[in-house]
């Protein structure tokens, strides 16, 4: 943990406040799966923009061993909506044989508060999923950037695909190059700025793993 809070000091008070914010639910995201890591897997609540994503990436085992996947119904009809097409997307192909493995279970929330539905897309995905993590106390696993915001404000535990790669990489599950190939790949499907923050933070990581000083 030592790692992690003389990181946190040696950027923190060089960005600007927003992207001190983003920085700060970043690093606390990787520290929340690392304590996570040495008890019980924890509760996932996985939306449909992370988990085309996580696919992207190639990191869906590795998923699975920290975090116990749930689905709501209605992500669950937005991924399935594809499988009607001329061929079946590799997202679509896991998350069935996943489920019919019972890898993934389906629950949906109880309530939805108004505060909820107001500040997102009422018909979304991301609205239930955050609705079902809020009611089991889990992880929200989402690449969307107004749900990612309303958690970070809401200060409900968030993680995206790339803090999934940056903790994967501090685990040493990835190498340095393969994250930097990872989150390039993302570069069409998230947006820059989360992008451009988070390879910093590689670059960051790496460099106090292996004492390595960043250029200024």
């Amino acid at each position: 943990m030592l790692f992690f809070f003389f990181l946190f000091l040696s950027i923190l008070f060089n960005l600007k406040e927003y992207k001190r914010i983003q920085f700060i639910n970043t690093l606390y995201s990787i520290i929340f799966m690392v304590f996570n890591s040495k008890i019980n897997k924890k509760i996932a609540i996985v939306d449909s923009s992370f988990w085309i994503n996580i696919n992207r990436v190639g990191l869906v085992d590795y998923l699975l061993e920290r975090f116990e996947l749930i689905f709501t119904s209605k992500v669950e009809d937005e991924l399935l909506v594809n499988f009607k097409l001329f061929y079946t997307p590799r997202d679509i192909i896991v998350y069935n044989k996943l489920k019919d493995m019972d890898l993934i279970k389906i629950r949906n929330p109880k309530n939805v508060s108004d505060n909820l539905y107001n500040s997102l897309c009422k018909t979304s995905g991301e609205v239930q999923t955050i609705a079902l993590a809020i009611e089991l106390n889990g992880a929200v696993l989402v690449d969307n950037s107004a749900a990612i915001e309303y958690c970070i404000k809401n200060k409900i535990q968030v993680i995206n695909t790339i803090n999934f790669i940056l903790y994967s990489y501090d685990q040493d599950k990835l190498t340095y190059e393969q994250s930097l190939e990872k989150i390039n790949i993302l570069k069409p499907f998230i947006r820059d700025k989360y992008i451009y923050q988070n390879l910093d933070l590689l670059a960051q990581i790496k460099g106090d793993k292996y004492g390595i000083k960043k250029d200024k």
